[in-house]
């Protein structure tokens, strides 16, 4: 990928749509520096203690034999605070309450993503990245989810940048949207909303969704 630029304030949302080998994951890993650009620089106001990062493998970051009540003592020990009540909010509103004695292997892929989702959006962070966050959510749910994680990040005066198949969590969530091609050479084109007619019917047009 390259010609790739763009900024984020506090309190924009950025979806990056595209298909799949596009380099959308590798977007986050430069922001997050697991990865280093080949050339360019990449610069977060944000302190790594201030970033929360959700893996497009939501599994990987849960451990299995530990119960749904019990595992966001994982995240307990976040830098910049956790909220023991913010969580329970999510399982609330996620209609999740009836599971906390379960074993985390017991349970959905829907059901451990947004485990994991209730446990990243209660950490106290500035900037969320999010790989495909609602990917295996139902129908149902998905909703409660995209408005819960809108809400928290209002309420922090945070930030997030969330990678995408679905043209609904831009509408819903995103101020900009950033479309990837995967083609070299093909600059990657930024969309802000304040500067569209028709946001969501443009963006679907423009990336062929």
């Amino acid at each position: 990928m390259s010609h790739l630029s763009f900024d984020l304030m506090a309190g924009e949302n950025l979806a990056i749509l595209g298909p799949n080998g596009s380099g959308k994951t590798t977007i986050l890993n430069l922001i997050r520096g697991i990865k280093e650009p080949s050339r360019g620089t990449v610069r977060v106001q944000a302190s790594d203690e201030e970033v929360a990062h959700m893996p497009q493998d939501y599994r990987l970051a849960l451990f299995p034999w530990l119960t749904f009540g019990t595992h966001p003592i994982l995240y307990g020990n976040f830098p910049n605070g956790f909220d023991d009540e913010t969580f329970d909010e999510a399982v609330e509103a996620f209609g999740l309450a009836g599971l906390r004695n379960q074993p985390v292997y017991s349970l959905s892929g829907g059901e451990q993503q947004l485990l994991l989702l209730s446990s990243i959006m209660s950490c106290r962070a500035s900037l969320y990245l999010m790989d495909e966050p609602f990917s295996a959510v139902d129908i149902k749910r998905k909703g409660a989810a995209i408005e819960f994680v809108h809400d928290r990040i209002r309420d922090l005066s945070a930030s997030v940048i969330f990678v995408t198949h679905n043209i609904q969590d831009v509408g819903l969530l995103a101020s900009k949207v950033l479309i990837v091609s995967g083609v070299p050479d093909v600059v990657p084109q930024l969309y802000e909303r304040q500067n569209v007619e028709n946001f969501e019917e443009t963006i679907r047009d423009v990336a062929g969704i």
